[in-house]
């Protein structure tokens, strides 16, 4: 139980230091002030939610007392007991940040997957979850047509996928690039330009990882 506890300790300090590793590394590509914050914001529910869940879970190693459930992570402590308590994953973290950020930011974000597409917003959050999405799929298509449709509004797409293929990366990566690439059109005897940002992370028990950051200017 011992080797749990430092197991569990170890693991949390390498989850947060990944996830300020991912924030210095895109601080250097001086992206969309505003896009940093959403990053900012976004990692910091993920860093806040893994810290409580890990700090709830050690603290069940020294209490035989019954874990009083926090309404916040209801859905997480299904067992009764401080002892039930499952190994907490930052995959969980990942999955539910839609739920930390408030309403007046999300109002300027599309979400994937989602029921609503009508609206284009400037930036957009992805999440994958499980096997890798990027090759030959639907999700994948989703999301290309969805860049085609808000080609002039969209301006941030923020990737988190749970899994990683080099062979269908190389693929995915040329229709990325594509996207980011600058690009200049004419509009109403106008040159505009459109900047396009994305961001991709991946994530696992091991922490967080950036596998790509560029953008359009």
């Amino acid at each position: 139980m011992r080797r749990d506890f430092e197991k569990t300790q170890l693991r949390k300090e390498k989850v947060l230091s990944s996830i300020q590793n991912v924030l210095q590394q895109v601080a250097t590509k001086n992206i969309n002030s505003k896009d940093m914050e959403l990053l900012v914001r976004i990692l910091d529910v993920i860093s806040t939610c893994y810290w409580e869940r890990v700090n709830t879970y050690l603290d069940s190693y020294g209490n035989d007392k019954m874990y009083q459930r926090e309404e916040r992570y209801y859905d997480w402590a299904e067992g009764s007991n401080s002892n039930d308590l499952p190994e907490p994953k930052i995959n969980d973290c990942v999955k539910g940040i839609r739920n930390g950020i408030p309403m007046n930011i999300e109002d300027n974000i599309n979400f994937f997957p989602s029921e609503n597409k009508v609206i284009c917003r400037p930036q957009c959050v992805v999440l994958s979850t499980g096997d890798w999405e990027f090759g030959d799929t639907k999700f994948r298509n989703d999301i290309l047509s969805y860049w085609y449709r808000c080609f002039y509004t969209n301006r941030f797409t923020l990737i988190f996928t749970e899994s990683w293929q080099h062979t269908s990366w190389q693929k995915w990566k040329q229709l990325v690039d594509a996207y980011v690439a600058e690009q200049k059109f004419e509009i109403r005897g106008q040159i505009e330009s459109v900047d396009h940002t994305v961001v991709i992370i991946e994530y696992s028990e091991d922490g967080v990882q950036l596998r790509y950051c560029e953008k359009s200017i």
